[in-house]
């Protein structure tokens, strides 16, 4: 087999011509590993493997551009070139080399990942652990980066949030609004034992005046429909719903 012509393209590439028509894009480390810029014949057992050699690269800067758009995992690097049908020697391969060019990283991956949920979320270190173990992180390398997300700046969070929700209670009665609050923050990935250390140091003023405005809008709005002891069993049940009990 021989080699007509070559043409350089962009990324690294290299347009080859070869006599029997077809044409093929091999990347410059192959153009080099087989000294095909000098040998100009190639024989069909050394073609295959140029061509099996050059899929090694391809799914390489694949990997690397995948990781060059922002920190990656060595998992979802896995599951990247296993979801474009990168063979698992081939993707082995590549995750070891990107392992020792330190261009895949878990241990600073995971510490990066927590100072950046600590500064741009209000997510709790259970949450974040949850999200990292999916992400394929090993137990103890999280648990290590979580020793940055302290007590003192979960109290911080805790006591912005808890604070807003309070500050912005238009409609719940006290005991619905310890409810949510304690909801929210779970989901969160805060423990319930951080939230109520926090909850209690909050002084809740009475939660009459809301009592009155949502009875008034209830009142009004049933009205229109039922009247008599139906009525005042509609609102009862409404308000009950709402959390006013009494």
């Amino acid at each position: 087999m021989k080699i007509e012509r070559f043409k350089k393209k962009k990324n690294g590439i290299y347009e080859i011509s070869l006599s029997d028509g077809r044409i093929i894009e091999l990347y410059e480390e192959i153009i080099l590993k087989y000294d095909l810029l000098i040998k100009k014949n190639i024989d069909d057992n050394i073609l295959e493997s140029i061509i099996n050699d050059n899929k090694y690269y391809e799914f390489y800067y694949i990997a690397l551009k995948f990781i060059k758009v922002r920190r990656r995992s060595v998992k979802e690097v896995s599951d990247k070139l296993t979801n474009i049908c990168c063979s698992s020697n081939i993707r082995f391969d590549i995750l070891n080399k990107l392992i020792f060019q330190n261009y895949l990283n878990d241990s600073e991956y995971t510490s990066c990942f927590v100072n950046n949920q600590i500064i741009t979320t209000n997510r709790g270190p259970l949450k974040i652990k949850s999200e990292l173990l999916k992400k394929g992180i090993e137990e103890s390398i999280i648990d290590d980066a979580l020793i940055q997300y302290d007590s003192n700046i979960q109290r911080e969070k805790l006591n912005k949030i808890i604070g807003r929700l309070i500050r912005n209670n238009k409609t719940r009665s006290n005991h619905a609004l310890k409810r949510k609050i304690f909801n929210d923050l779970l989901l969160l990935g805060f423990t319930a034992e951080d939230i109520s250390s926090v909850y209690d140091n909050f002084t809740i003023t009475s939660d009459e005046d809301i009592k009155k405005k949502e009875y008034d809008k209830i009142y009004n709005k049933l009205s229109r429909k039922y009247s008599g002891k139906e009525l005042d069993l509609k609102v009862k049940e409404k308000m009950f719903q709402k959390g006013f009990y009494n």
